[in-house]
């Protein structure tokens, strides 16, 4: 694992994810179809539920890079 926490706020279930994803040893690491079968993605948000969030984003920095 890499060195340092996550942060408090994350779910047991997405710091196991990361976790896994983040190790160094490529050889204890899942692969891509390993990792798709964990059970983060079982409880994740679908992926639109992202555009509302991305669009603010780009709108502040929009917003942001005129000052």
């Amino acid at each position: 694992m890499i060195e340092g926490e996550p942060p408090e706020n994350l779910s047991s279930t997405f710091r196991d994810y990361l976790n896994a994803t983040l190790q160094v040893d490529a050889k204890k690491r899942p692969n891509a179809p390993q990792l798709l079968k964990h059970p983060f993605f079982a409880i994740a948000e679908p992926l639109r539920t992202l555009v509302p969030r991305i669009k603010a984003a780009r709108q502040i920095a929009r917003t942001s890079e005129s000052f």
